[in-house]
């Protein structure tokens, strides 16, 4: 594993670092199998998509994921098999306030943002009379 830039700790108030690259990081580090919230990248290479969409869905997180291709039907078909709540496609991570937002497996516990969020604070009720 190599740290490509960044991982020292900012000298500011409060636990914070820079923004952290890491390549070559096996599947059995801690790095690559814990849901890391911060400026943290880490990466992996691959030799076709089926490898990439195993390594993606093997992980008890699911939140999100990015796809990076030069090819927008094969991404599309990758983004359809990889199991995460949320996928960018040679995109930026943004997240729109309309859609919404949350994660499968272990990442999130429901739906924020959105119709999927604002059921969240609904309740249906079904009444029925018969004659």
């Amino acid at each position: 594993m190599d740290c490509l830039t960044g991982g020292e700790l900012l000298e500011v108030s409060g636990y914070f670092v820079a923004p952290t690259v890491y390549t070559n990081v096996p599947a059995t580090s801690q790095l690559w199998m814990e849901e890391v919230f911060g400026p943290v990248l880490v990466s992996t290479t691959f030799t076709n998509d089926a490898e990439a969409i195993r390594l993606a869905n093997d992980s008890k997180f699911a939140l999100a994921a990015t796809i990076v291709s030069a090819d927008e039907t094969a991404a599309l078909e990758m983004a359809l098999q990889i199991k995460a709540g949320h996928i960018w496609i040679n995109e930026q991570q943004i997240v729109l306030p309309e859609a919404g937002w949350g994660g499968f497996k272990q990442s999130g516990i429901g739906r924020e943002l959105g119709g999927d969020g604002l059921s969240a604070y609904q309740k249906s009720k079904h009444v029925l009379l018969t004659d």
